[in-house]
């Protein structure tokens, strides 16, 4: 039995079996749920799928004007579902696309099949003459790509130096690893001639051009021009990085203001209410001494006197 699939622009979404850890697509159009118990094999589809839905982009479509449909859910009425209220304002989301993909903390580049060869092959002949090699995980390798995709793509000129790759995401795993990985990273960009993560490929930069300067002198000699050509000076390799960790760090830095600042306020605060606790202690400690004078001085008079109640009196009034 034979069956026909056409693929479309956005792939549909999949899912892994919690028991089997297989994966499941699900197709939408024809309700269709393909299985890979195998990860290779569902690689080698995603490769395809995309493939082909690249050549069909690319393909001249008829101007067919396409007719909307509509088919009820079974069971959907009966179901105690939430309903949907509509806030007042509108939905948006943050920040555009290619911002979430710089500000998102995992991987946005996804393994195929000749990476997976690759990092194969890699941790064979590594492990091979050393029995202490601990495997490169795969999801070590899609951050460091990753990083190298965000790196090559806030550069203006889309240069690379190896040992200022090397030296900046050595975090991530060891040396000798980055240093394989980031060999075989520029080999593949070579033969895509495009970035590798989609998000970048959709969002291309535009690289700064040299522009040439006039600079006007004296004119010296017959033989000597009147001007010259300079060209601008770009900036090198993952320049863009470190900006982007300096400004992290200044964000930090003014959190850290702030919460001094905060801090402070509170310490204000309290000073204060100690401080008026403290007067109100010492007026009770003058009210306290004057009474106990007052008392002393009565008791002197009383003895002098030899009447409680005339000296008492005197003192009082």
């Amino acid at each position: 039995m034979r069956y026909t699939l056409s693929a479309q622009k956005v792939m549909g979404p999949y899912s892994t079996n919690r028991v089997t850890h297989d994966v499941i697509w699900t197709q939408d159009i024809n309700n269709w749920k393909l299985e890979f118990p195998n990860r290779r094999d569902w690689l080698i589809f995603k490769e395809l799928y995309k493939e082909c839905s690249e050549r069909n982009v690319l393909a001249p479509s008829a101007n067919v004007i396409p007719v909307p449909g509509v088919y009820e859910v079974p069971g959907y009425a009966d179901s105690n579902a939430i309903l949907f209220n509509r806030p007042n304002s509108y939905i948006s989301v943050r920040n555009d696309e290619l911002s979430r993909a710089f500000e998102k903390r995992t991987a946005n580049y996804d393994m195929d099949s000749e990476d997976e060869e690759w990092l194969i092959k890699f941790n064979n002949e590594s492990s091979a003459g050393n029995e202490h090699w601990e495997h490169v995980l795969d999801e070590n390798f899609e951050l460091i790509i990753d990083s190298f995709e965000k790196a090559i793509y806030g550069s203006p000129d889309g240069n690379c130096d190896e040992k200022a790759a090397v030296n900046l995401y050595m975090h991530l795993e060891r040396k000798e690893v980055v240093e394989a990985v980031y060999g075989y990273w520029m080999r593949k960009q070579k033969q895509k001639h495009s970035a590798l993560i989609r998000v970048f490929q959709l969002y291309a930069p535009r690289r700064t051009q040299l522009l040439p300067i006039c600079i006007l002198r004296k004119k010296r000699s017959f033989k000597r021009q009147a001007s010259q050509s300079v060209r601008i000076k770009q900036r090198t390799f993952l320049q863009a990085v470190p900006e982007e960790r300096d400004s992290v760090e200044e964000q930090n830095a003014l959190i850290r203001v702030q919460e001094a600042k905060a801090a402070a306020r509170r310490s204000e605060g309290l000073a204060i209410a100690m401080r008026q606790a403290a007067q109100v202690l010492i007026e009770k400690a003058d009210l306290a001494t004057y009474r106990a004078a007052k008392a002393l001085r009565i008791a002197e008079a009383a003895r002098v006197t030899k009447s409680a109640d005339a000296a008492a009196f005197f003192f009082l009034e």
